[in-house]
Formats: structure tokens, C-alpha cells, sequence
């Protein structure tokens, strides 16, 4: 006997389809029942989570080991240029657990390559701090490529003008302080990457007219860090 079938199929917004099989009516008296099948939905994976700021500076990433990192070439377009030598604490605040190392990175901004620090918890890249001293054009493009990224972040501006008044009606002012640009991104729960671009000048008034100027001083830099968030905040966050 030949069977026709006729095949309806349901699809819902949530993305479950079903298939439902009936026959025709001569299939029907031998059979009275209708045929349905079910076809398992394939679920979408919800989107992965967009970054708000970097998680290390091209291919040198947070959490990455010493030994990654030394391996980059300059076929990866930043790496080191020199060994990594141990930091030396001048002024204190050394951290218990954390080793800093100290280095020169080279980069497709600038044949010139910049001091780098690098610290490591264990095994694991927790943060590093490049001065650029003050090549502006080099600072300037790094700022503007994350900024294109991740928007401009959060600018704290904390220079002042100083006045220079002189006796014989001579005045000028002189200008100190820092531009800093902040990028947070909420990696987990537990931790967040903080990248810090910092624009930083001191200048000082001469004490005379005739003395030599003491001339301005600043250096420009970006450090990326990995920060542990605090206890307090965890619990907070567990109350939404």
C-alpha cells in the first residue's frame, strides 16, 4: 500500500523546531494516532564577554609565564630586547610573594627600545609598568589605539599652573602634575585588570630671573595590572 505523508514543521522563537508526521487517511484507520517526532534544538552559546580594557600589551599577556615571555621574537612584534635582571627596590615596597624583574621591550611603535618592569606572582604575570620617558609620539599612539579600542576611559587631570612673578614685572607660569588615563576591566568576580596611561611633568620657578632654569621634567608611561578584588566587594556583589 502506498503511504503519503504530510509533513508540518513547527518552528518556535526559542529555537526549538518540531516535526510532526501525519498520515493519510487510509494510513490513519490502520493506524488512529498521529506520529510525532521531536528534534533537539542546537543551543546557542550566549556571546562571549566584551573586554573594556587591555589584558596586556600585544602579545605580552597577564598571567603569562617568565618563560613565554622570554621565548616572544621579533616576529611577534613586542618583545624583549635584553634578559630580565632582578628589580632593585630603592625606596621600598617590595611585596611578599611577588618577584619584579627588570628589562628592555622593543616595539613596532619605536626602534628605540623602553624600560620595562615585569612582576610575577608564582609563576604568573601580574603586571607591567613600560616608561616611554618622554617620547611623545610613541605614548601618544598607544593611548590613541586603546582608546580606539576601548573608548577614551576615565581621565583624572591634576595639573596645576604656578605663577612666576618677578620683581622687574617679569611673570610666566609653569605648569606640574599628571594626566591619567584608566581602564578597568571586570575579568571574574575575583580579579579586574587595571591599565593605567599616566602623562606626568613637574616644573619648578626659577628663584631669579638670572638663575638657570630648573627646566621641566616628566616621563610618560602605561602599566596594566592584575588586581584582586577586595573581600568586602565580593560580599556585596553576592547580595544582587
Amino acid at each position: 500500500m502506498n503511504k503519503t505523508f504530510s509533513l508540518f514543521v513547527l518552528c518556535f522563537t526559542v529555537g526549538i523546531c518540531t516535526a510532526q508526521v501525519q498520515p493519510d487517511s487510509k494510513s490513519f484507520s490502520n493506524s488512529n494516532q498521529n506520529q510525532t517526532k521531536e528534534v533537539t534544538p542546537t543551543l546557542t552559546p550566549p556571546s562571549s564577554r566584551t573586554p573594556t580594557g587591555p589584558n596586556g600589551f600585544g602579545p605580552i599577556k597577564i598571567g603569562m609565564s617568565r618563560e613565554a615571555i622570554v621565548q616572544l621574537t621579533e616576529k611577534d612584534g613586542v618583545y624583549l630586547s635584553s634578559p630580565m635582571t632582578t628589580f632593585i627596590y630603592r625606596h621600598g615596597g617590595q611585596v611578599e610573594g611577588v618577584d619584579q624583574f627588570d628589562a628592555k621591550i622593543t616595539t613596532p611603535l619605536s626602534s628605540q627600545p623602553f624600560s620595562v618592569i615585569l612582576a610575577f606572582k608564582g609563576d604568573e604575570l601580574i603586571s607591567l609598568n613600560i616608561s616611554f620617558e618622554r617620547v611623545s609620539s610613541v605614548y601618544d599612539r598607544t593611548k590613541a589605539q586603546i582608546a580606539e579600542k576601548f573608548g577614551p576611559g576615565k581621565e583624572n587631570n591634576n595639573r596645576k599652573d604656578e605663577q612666576c612673578i618677578y620683581r622687574n614685572g617679569a611673570n610666566f607660569k609653569v605648569t606640574s602634575g599628571s594626566i591619567i588615563s584608566t581602564w578597568v576591566d571586570e575579568v571574574s568576580v575575583d580579579s579586574r585588570i587595571e591599565t593605567r596611561m599616566s602623562d606626568w611633568i613637574s616644573n619648578m620657578c626659577p628663584s631669579s630671573l638670572r638663575s638657570i632654569s630648573v627646566g621641566e621634567v616628566g616621563v610618560k608611561s602605561i602599566s596594566i595590572r592584575k588586581i584582586q578584588n577586595s573581600k568586602e566587594a565580593e560580599k556585596v556583589k553576592s547580595l544582587f
